[in-house]
C-alpha cells in the first residue's frame, strides 16, 4: 500500500523517510495517469454548521486505484504516412503511435482548432478513400500481374482488373483502368517488358502504373482411388 502524507511527516509512520515520500509524491504527479486516494482514516462528521475538526492522522492519504485514460486518442495527420492514411485525415490511434507522429512532425492534437484549420486546408472533390489509393499506387513501382499462359487471350481491363485484385487485394472497376495502345497477349507472358497503365480514381484524378506480365499454369490434381 502507498501513502502520501499532508504536512508533517507523523511518528505513527516513522518506516517513511522524508525522502521516500517526496519520491513517491514526485512520481505521482509526473506520471501520465490520475492517481486516486482516499484517507487513510475516517473523518469525523462536523456536528451542522461547523467546520471538521481535521487532525493530522486525517492528512495521511492511501492509494486506491489509477485512472490511465483512453487507450486512443484522436490525431489528424499533416502529412501522407503510407502505414495510416493521408494528410488531414484525423484517425483514432493508441496513444504510443499517436504521439510518434506527433514527435515526428506527422500528426497534431485533434483539437477543435486543428480540425478547423485542416479542414478548411482540405478543399479537394476526391474522397478519403481515393485519396489513399492515390498515394498507394503513386508509392509503387512496377506491379506484376499474373495470367494463365496455357490459353489465349488478349488484354482487357477486365482482365486485367481481376488479376490486379487476385495478386494485390486491389479492386478497380474496368472503366477506371486504360490500357496502351498496342496489344497485351499471352504471347507476352513472361517478357521483361513494363507496361504503362493509367488508372483513374473517382473519375477525378489519373494516376499511370508500371505492370508486368508473368504467366502461370493450373496444376494438375492426381488420380484418387477410392478403397
Amino acid at each position: 500500500m502507498i501513502y502520501f502524507v499532508g504536512g508533517r511527516l507523523l511518528k505513527t509512520l516513522a518506516h517513511f523517510t522524508r525522502q521516500s515520500c517526496a519520491l513517491l509524491q514526485t512520481t505521482a504527479t509526473s506520471s501520465a495517469s490520475t492517481l486516486k486516494l482516499a484517507r487513510h482514516n475516517k473523518a469525523p462528521l462536523p456536528k451542522l454548521g461547523r467546520p471538521a475538526k481535521l487532525t493530522e492522522l486525517h492528512q495521511v492519504y492511501k492509494v486506491v486505484g489509477r485512472d490511465n485514460g483512453p487507450k486512443n486518442l484522436k490525431f489528424i495527420l499533416t502529412e501522407d504516412v503510407s502505414e495510416f492514411g493521408v494528410k488531414g485525415e484525423m484517425l483514432d490511434l493508441p496513444k504510443h503511435f499517436g504521439r510518434r507522429l506527433i514527435f515526428q512532425g506527422k500528426a497534431v492534437y485533434a483539437s477543435p482548432e486543428n480540425i478547423e484549420e485542416y479542414s478548411a486546408q482540405q478543399l479537394t472533390s476526391q474522397s478519403v478513400s481515393g485519396r489513399r489509393m492515390i498515394l498507394w499506387l503513386k508509392e509503387q513501382t512496377i506491379l506484376p500481374c499474373s495470367f494463365r499462359k496455357d490459353v489465349e487471350w488478349t488484354l482487357t481491363p477486365e482482365l486485367l482488373a481481376r488479376s490486379l485484385l487476385r495478386t494485390h487485394n486491389l479492386s478497380l472497376v474496368p472503366s477506371a483502368i486504360t490500357l496502351p495502345d498496342y496489344p497485351i497477349t499471352n504471347r507476352n507472358v513472361d517478357e521483361d517488358r513494363v507496361h504503362e497503365i493509367k488508372v483513374t480514381v473517382n473519375e477525378l484524378d489519373t494516376i499511370p502504373l508500371k505492370i508486368t506480365i508473368t504467366g502461370w499454369e493450373p496444376t494438375e490434381l492426381n488420380d484418387i482411388e477410392l478403397s
